[in-house]
């Protein structure tokens, strides 16, 4: 115990000593009473205010007490599907709540100041040993681990208990080191169980109209060897069914499956395998997967004027795409008179045609690439040909230059109506400027932009890729053409924009130079990879192959980004609505219901997309696997304008039984390299013992201010009237 004062002890002396000096000197003047009670009276007074003068200084009384503080311990519990395994009867969630039930919990609490969770794909919510549930998808051990431990920090930590089968999922190398102990208590057996399940299953990724399309099916085999099965590869929407009977031989077994499609579309099938006897699981013995399927070969028609780097390269990734068929009209450009002559007919070139089919030929071609004519290239029926084609169901993707956009261009020709953009009287003007074409929103998710699985790798590959040299300028979208790239974000200059027309589609790129994102990436024109995922030759693979594939036009139109979807994850649905013209209808009423697996239709609520016209979105979150469809209906002022309806399937991702044993190895890595234990579950009860930590010891301390104290107003009072008591016998008030 200490006692402190809040204020100097001088100040109470300079308060205290002259104040004493005049009592004393004033009981000193009086002649009576005798010594003795002068003295009394003096010593009373003094008392007096000396306890005053010490209330004044602020004493406070300091009291320490050692305090033993106990350390922090974290046990988390892997509740991820994988914990439903049955070992030996009991699946390992269940033995995990037996063994913490067990009185563990409670000689934990003893030692430690104890904080549980649960975690699978992240860190979940507090520990309910009665509720443990095992149904998260994935299991995410290191960065579950780290978040506990950053939910703790500062505080003095003795480790971490870990009750899990070490099937993690997230693929990641363990760190070099933890900032903690950890205690890794494996749940389950080492050994392999009984099991069959789907590894993958190989795909092309495109499927072609009455040709025969090869799938390979991986199976592991654990401990069914001689046994036989039926595989079913099921079409899902048709319903359609395969069979095929096979031996279960070694512990990877190939299964080959040859499908041969009779429609153009998109399409999901479904691999399936029996439930065996004593199987773990029968959840990963099934795998739904998509196939695209389009026509066999394309056929392309490519007209240009003056043959350049451009045309060089397009030609090379044409010839170069097993999926194409090209032909080539080079149109040498006409001369005005009095000037050169003008040469006629075509410039000879390998697969090159002598002039422009005739409609009935014309028809044959899926996509027509339309490079820098001018207004004198073809006669004005042939222009009106063209047109026709592209009205009919045809596609066109037009590739300008200085002699089509100028006022001598196509402009002055039929083909000015099929262009998503209006050139004026004048002509464009070529601005030369290097840039990166920046997407749009809808040119985000579009088939033709999409150089990227994922956003983030979309717009990442379209800022890496070499610049444009150029664009036109002074044109103006039409008000149905849909914008999928602009100059700059910050700009309204359109470069890349498509519209319909008709039955048909019209793709205008106004950017120069994409020669570039070959021969920038890759080098010369000579020796260079074939590798079709280059993103030259797969923007021109995509555009053709969207531009080619002849849909029949529709005014309400709805698509997924994907056809299947996992578990928990959400489907966003886009919806596009057109007048009869062909122009996006803002302000329409859409309506989107969702048909479940369980038989139920659902409304989902719908959103117009800001800065798109005539484009609606909807979105819902999976939680149910099964199959799904989304039925849109459109309507504006009271009338239908149409309908439209897309299908996707939901399953449940299988990673959490790829490895259905308890994998001790990485386990006990985990607990090495963080200087902390491995055991097993059934030696639970010798973990509080194993866990290394010291008591932490605390020294609280408590203040009491006694000056602030009715007792110190009680003893002043008492002094004094003491002092009055003696003073009033003397007779000297």
């Amino acid at each position: 115990m200490n006692l402190i004062l809040s204020r100097p002890f001088w100040n109470g002396a300079f308060i205290f000593t002259p104040i004493l000096l005049i009592v004393v000197a004033s009981y000193l003047r009086l002649k009576s009473p005798e010594g003795r009670y002068r003295a009394a009276l003096m010593t009373l007074r003094g008392v007096a205010l000396l306890v005053l003068t010490l209330a004044l200084l602020g004493p406070t009384l300091i009291f320490s007490e050692k305090v033993r503080r106990k350390p922090d311990l974290i046990l988390l519990v892997d509740t991820s599907r994988s914990m439903t395994i049955k070992d030996e009867g009991e699946s390992r969630i269940g033995s995990v709540k037996e063994a913490l039930s067990s009185g563990i919990l409670e000689k934990l609490n003893e030692r430690f100041e104890l904080h549980g969770y649960t975690f699978g794909s992240s860190l979940r919510g507090s520990l309910d040993v009665e509720r443990l549930e095992a149904d998260d998808d994935s299991t995410q051990i290191t960065s579950s681990l780290l978040s506990a431990v950053d939910t703790w920090r500062g505080r003095p930590l003795a480790g971490v208990v870990l009750l899990s089968d070490g099937a993690d999922t997230s693929k990641r190398p363990l760190p070099r080191k933890l900032p903690v102990r950890v205690y890794a208590v494996g749940v389950g057996s080492p050994k392999p169980p009984k099991d069959i399940r789907i590894i993958s299953i190989s795909v092309p990724p495109i499927a072609y109209v009455d040709h025969a399309a090869e799938l390979s099916l991986f199976i592991e085999n654990l401990g069914y060897d001689g046994d036989k099965i039926q595989v079913t590869l099921r079409e899902n929407e048709g319903g359609a069914e395969m069979r095929k009977l096979i031996e279960l031989k070694g512990q990877t077994v190939q299964v080959e499956f040859q499908i041969r499609p009779s429609a153009e579309g998109d399409f999901t099938y479904t691999l399936s395998l029996p439930t065996l006897p004593g199987e773990i699981s029968s959840q990963n013995n099934s795998r739904v997967f998509p196939l695209k399927v389009v026509k066999s070969k394309l056929r392309v028609l490519f007209i240009e004027s003056t043959p350049g780097w451009e045309f060089a390269f397009l030609k090379r990734a044409l010839e170069a795409d097993p999926n194409v068929k090209p032909d080539y009209l080079l149109i040498p450009r006409r001369r005005p008179p009095g000037t050169i002559p003008s040469l006629k007919g075509s410039i000879p070139i390998e697969g090159g045609l002598e002039g422009l089919p005739k409609p009935g030929d014309l028809a044959k071609y899926d996509v027509l690439i339309i490079g820098d004519l001018d207004s004198s290239s073809l006669t004005k029926g042939e222009f009106e040909s063209i047109v026709r084609y592209v009205s009919s169901g045809g596609g066109v993707i037009f590739l300008p230059g200085r002699s089509s956009m100028g006022s001598r261009g196509l402009t002055k020709t039929p083909l000015a109506r099929l262009l998503p953009v209006s050139i004026p009287p004048q002509g464009c003007i070529l601005r030369s400027e290097e840039f990166n074409p920046i997407l749009t929103s809808e040119g985000m998710y579009h088939p033709v932009m999409r150089l990227g699985g994922t956003k983030e790798e979309n717009l990442a590959a379209w800022r890496d890729l070499p610049p444009l040299e150029g664009l036109f300028t002074g044109f103006s979208p039409k008000p149905g053409a849909s914008i999928l790239a602009l100059f700059r974000a910050e700009t309204d200059l359109p470069v890349v924009l498509f519209q319909r027309y008709g039955s048909g589609k019209v793709l205008f790129i106004g950017g120069i130079g994409l020669w570039g994102w070959d021969f920038k990436v890759w080098g010369t024109l000579t020796a260079r990879p074939r590798d079709s995922n280059r993103p030259y030759r797969r923007f021109w693979a995509q555009a053709i192959r969207w531009i080619g594939t002849r849909t029949t036009a529709k005014l309400v139109s709805a698509s997924l980004v994907k056809k299947i979807f996992q578990l928990g994850e959400r489907g966003d649905l886009t919806v596009r609505v057109y007048d009869e013209t062909f122009t996006p209808v803002e302000g329409a009423q859409v309506e989107v219901t969702l048909k479940t697996p369980y038989g139920k239709e659902l409304p989902l609520e719908v959103e117009e997309a800001l800065g798109t016209a005539g484009v609606y979105t909807a979105s819902y979150k999976f939680l149910r696997e099964g199959s799904y469809r989304f039925n849109v209906k459109a309507r504006y002022g009271g009338a239908l304008l149409g309908e439209d309806s897309v299908r996707c399937e939901v399953q449940r991702s299988t990673l959490e039984f790829e490895k259905p044993y308890l994998d001790e190895g990485y386990l006990k890595k985990l607990a090495e390299i963080s200087g902390g234990r491995y055991i097993g579950l059934e030696d639970l009860d010798r973990l509080p013992k194993m866990i290394k930590a010291e008591d932490e010891f605390l020294i609280l301390q408590r203040e009491r201010e006694i000056w602030d104290t009715p007792l110190l107003l009680v003893v002043v009072a008492l002094i004094l009237s003491a002092e009055w008591i003696l003073r009033k016998r003397r007779d000297l008030m």
